[in-house]
């Protein structure tokens, strides 16, 4: 039977950033490293829980920031969303709440 290593804390993390450095595909860096995918994940999640911004689990409310319209002059009926992950998404024209519900939620 394989002997599993043990890895400390400082070590994955390490390892994780390395890995983000490499370019390489996580499942190639692994079996170079000769890591179980187990192994990685289990550390990933703790390293991405300390690294993450910490929010409040029960919350499913996000904030919403409404901006002046850039040139007040058109009649532009668009409806803007970005996400807190960058995705931006334009809704023109007449629009369902219930459509812009699930977009949201």
């Amino acid at each position: 039977m394989k002997e599993r290593k043990q890895y400390t804390k400082d070590q994955m993390y390490a390892i994780i950033r390395e890995l983000e450095a490499s370019g390489l595909t996580q499942e190639v860096f692994l079996k170079k490293r000769d890591i179980s995918k187990s192994t990685f994940g289990y550390w990933r999640k703790k390293y991405l829980q300390d690294h993450l911004p910490k929010q409040a689990p029960s919350s499913r409310l996000i904030p919403v920031q409404i901006e002046p319209e850039e040139n007040p002059l058109t009649d532009s009926n668009n409806l803007e969303i970005i996400y807190p992950n960058g995705v931006r998404i334009i809704l023109s024209g007449q629009v369902d709440a219930k459509q812009v519900r699930k977009l949201i939620l």
